[in-house]
């Protein structure tokens, strides 16, 4: 068992540390301090999941949109607001070009008949057909 929690030892590493670090550089001192150094893939898979959301949901660490990782106190209000209100611009604008897409779609039919691609050998599906035992292989 731990002596402390990951993000206890990321936030003594990010102290030490006089610019912010990657999260895999920064990840990888955690489990150093921490002495996880012989970890499974899944194992290591399960800490750095659990590592990085906790990162996000502490209020004490700082994303600076790259995966560059440093304390939230070093950076004055108006950087982490224009920081987040870039990362939420961002998402609208993937969300307006993927509707964008949706939307040039809406014109077109789809006609079954006219699609020869199609593999015939697959069976049709039958919903008025009731299944009984005989349907089954066991």
């Amino acid at each position: 068992m731990l002596e402390k929690s990951l993000t206890e030892y990321a936030y003594e590493v990010l102290q030490e540390e006089v610019a912010p670090i990657s999260f895999s550089e920064l990840f990888k001192k955690v489990l150093e301090r921490a002495g996880l150094t012989e970890l499974t893939d899944d194992e290591l898979k399960t800490y750095m999941t659990r590592f990085y959301t906790s990162l996000t949901i502490d209020g004490k660490f700082f994303n600076l949109n790259s995966n560059q990782w440093d304390l939230r106190y070093r950076y004055p209000e108006k950087i982490v607001i224009e920081s987040r209100e870039m990362s939420s611009s961002d998402e609208d604008e993937e969300e307006s070009k993927e509707e964008t897409a949706l939307e040039g779609n809406e014109d077109e039919e789809f006609d079954e008949e006219s699609n020869d691609d199609e593999d015939d050998s697959e069976p049709e599906l039958d919903y008025d057909h009731k299944k009984t035992s005989d349907d089954f292989s066991y």
